[in-house]
């Protein structure tokens, strides 16, 4: 509730909640800025193959950024991952795989994040998960049988920026189809649409008390390196100057990253549980 409006009422957030800038040019390198401390500790949603950087030209700006995790999700791609794991092993910086799936259905899009936070079980089947990555026209539990058949974690990524329906009633119904959580911070986003996701999350777990339907959330800059027409956008503080904003979130590892893992990890053993072969030192599809 703010200033006498029941933000739930509201089918689609208004041109009011997304934080326009005017694009300007960015004079020095990213890897020669100086920087401050960090508004961030973590930024999953970071894309390699849209922009003019390397895998580990990203891992180094996120160190120097003082980030301590990063996740690399491009597009229905997973094969900036190895390299950005090889780079975060040289730079002491934890990498998350994932990849970014876009769903179109019914004149509607939605993006989902999908995370495997388990490294050694991602590299283990690497293969195999990218053979079989849903197309745009799969529906949304496709993606989620899919993923958490991998170990993996599915977060509605963005919502509302495609222009999705995002009243409480319709993020429920994605919720309810077995997304793991929502992205609640991104480079778009203003601090009342954040709080407004956060708070369907909160209401969720308060109406779903059982551990394996609660759901958790992420924060991204959807960074896509500097020749990206949004190149304003900052590796782990979305848009620049951001970090002078007074109503910014500071978001740290343990409140991002640790739920990520427990939820994975009940995954993983679901995963192990059913396609472990005794005998055998792998885990097959």
């Amino acid at each position: 509730l703010m200033a006498g409006i029941v933000l739930t009422e509201f089918p689609r957030f208004p041109s009011f909640f997304r934080l326009r800038r005017e694009e300007e040019p960015i004079e020095e390198d990213n890897l020669k800025n100086n920087v401050q401390e960090p508004l961030n500790e973590v930024d999953l949603h970071i894309h390699v193959n849209n922009g003019d950087l390397s895998a580990e030209d990203i891992v180094r700006i996120a160190k120097k950024e003082g980030l301590k995790a990063i996740a690399i999700v491009d597009h229905r791609s997973i094969k900036n991952i190895l390299p950005a794991i090889e780079a975060g092993e040289k730079f002491n910086m934890e990498i998350i795989p994932g990849l970014e799936i876009r769903l179109k259905k019914e004149q509607e899009e939605k993006d989902l994040l999908v995370y495997f936070p388990n490294v050694d079980m991602f590299l283990e089947r690497e293969t195999d998960l990218f053979l079989s990555i849903p197309l745009e026209n799969s529906f949304i539990e496709e993606v989620v049988v899919w993923a958490h058949s991998y170990g993996g974690v599915v977060i509605y990524a963005h919502p509302g920026e495609l222009g999705e329906d995002i009243s409480k009633e319709n993020l429920f119904d994605v919720l309810r189809l077995g997304v793991d959580g929502l992205e609640v911070d991104h480079s778009l986003f203003r601090s009342l649409k954040r709080d407004y996701l956060l708070s369907i999350i909160k209401q969720w777990n308060q109406t779903h008390s059982e551990i394996s339907q609660q759901k958790i959330f992420t924060v991204g800059s959807d960074y896509r390196a500097k020749n990206y027409k949004n190149h304003d956008r900052k590796i782990g503080i979305g848009w620049s100057g951001r970090r002078n904003n007074p109503n910014a979130r500071r978001w740290t590892y343990d409140e991002v990253i640790l739920p990520l893992k427990e939820q994975a990890r009940f995954y993983y053993k679901q995963c192990f549980d059913h396609f472990y072969q005794p005998g055998s030192s792998s885990i097959s599809p």
